[in-house]
């Protein structure tokens, strides 16, 4: 098995719900397989949030599992907004997914 160096990055999100009176403060934690990669700073009061993280991973192999969660960060507990999942394919790819609780999350990630 090839281990290969894997980059995420350009995350952003359009259309994130609401969470009672305010706009939701997103964030996304980013994993591969079971390795944690890595969480971005939390974006407050926005529907549409653009996060400026890279992360990084040295020991990636084509097929692992790539794995977003993004949140809407709250006191006592953070909502899960929704997962994008997806097997890693060697290159450079933009992906987007839907929400489970609405909205849109787009990000790029490099395998090589």
């Amino acid at each position: 098995m090839m281990l290969d160096f894997l980059t995420v990055y350009n995350m952003r999100a359009s259309g994130l719900p609401s969470s009672g009176l305010t706009k939701p403060d997103g964030f996304v934690k980013v994993y591969c397989n079971s390795v944690f990669m890595g969480q971005t700073a939390v974006v407050k009061n926005n529907a549409n949030p653009v996060w400026g993280n890279e992360f990084s991973y040295s020991k990636a192999s084509v097929n692992d599992l790539l794995r977003l969660e993004i949140y809407d960060e709250d006191i006592g507990s953070h909502d899960l907004l929704g997962i994008c999942k997806g097997n890693l394919k060697r290159g450079t790819y933009s992906s987007s997914c839907s929400l489970s609780k609405g909205g849109t999350l787009r990000f790029t990630y490099r395998l090589g």
